[in-house]
């Protein structure tokens, strides 16, 4: 479809690796890997990949990879791409949510900044309430990504569901910004804390103890704290005021014992 950026493939990349499980009717793990120049030689890249790969693979996966290909030779993205368009104009008038562009409108990502709700907490609704499962969520935005297999009754759903949200909750009341901590150098080596005894603790109480794990939000996928570090305050109200949003956050942490320090 001309509605979609152009691929990697298409701009001239040398090799690409493209996930198939994200929009294609594949196995998770299944991925097609894309050699597309010359320059390449396909036999070092197949002899690299026998280094790294196990010689008995996933033919369940490898079979699913090969019937989305096959599949997707008879779709046409005009549809769904149209239907995205339409969608995107009419929420925009039905609600305050607001529709932030991005270069594949495919890419559905919605911001509620306007409501009192976080985007993880909208998309926790939506898939509670009505089955609609988003790619991802943080603290103002839910991302969805739309696939040729969905219809025009799936996009009135989502339409209907998101109005149904919205007009459960007021105005967004005034948030104190999220600040994201700095980085900061560890003070013993990350396989030094790996192997060392530890215990575990509430967060909330981690201040001064030195992480035996690595602690990621995601989005943004950044680590927060990180194995060997010593753990803040600023790292440890970042984690609450994240969790406050509705981010899915273990409120224990593994941190090295005193004694082994």
């Amino acid at each position: 479809s001309t509605a979609l950026p152009p691929s990697a493939v298409g701009l001239g990349a040398d090799a690409v690796c493209h996930s198939a499980h994200k929009t294609l009717n594949a196995l998770t793990g299944a991925a097609y890997l894309h050699i597309c120049s010359d320059m390449i030689d396909v036999r070092r890249v197949q002899r690299a990949l026998r280094e790294f790969q196990s010689s008995s693979p996933s033919y369940p996966i490898a079979a699913s990879a090969d019937a989305a290909r096959a599949t997707l030779a008879e779709m046409n993205y005009d549809a769904v791409t149209d239907e995205c368009r339409r969608f995107k104009e009419a929420i925009v008038k039905a609600t305050a949510i607001r529709v932030a562009e991005n270069d594949d409108i495919t890419r559905i990502v919605l911001n509620f900044e306007a409501y009192d709700i976080s985007g993880s907490e909208a998309a926790d609704r939506l898939s509670e309430h009505f089955g609609i499962d988003a790619e991802m969520a943080d603290s103002v935005n839910v991302v969805l990504i739309a696939t040729p297999w969905n219809t025009h009754s799936d996009f009135m759903a989502l339409f209907d569901a998101l109005r149904d949200i919205t007009a459960l909750v007021g105005a967004r009341q005034r948030r104190q910004a999220l600040t994201v901590p700095p980085v900061f150098d560890g003070v013993i080596s990350p396989s030094r804390a790996r192997y060392a005894d530890t215990e575990r603790i509430p967060i909330a109480k981690a201040q001064r103890r030195v992480a035996e794990e690595t602690v990621t939000a995601y989005p943004p996928g950044t680590a927060v704290i990180v194995t060997g570090e010593t753990v803040r305050e600023e790292q440890t109200e970042y984690i609450r005021q994240l969790r406050d949003t509705g981010v899915n956050i273990d409120d224990e942490l593994e941190v090295v014992k005193w004694n082994e320090l």
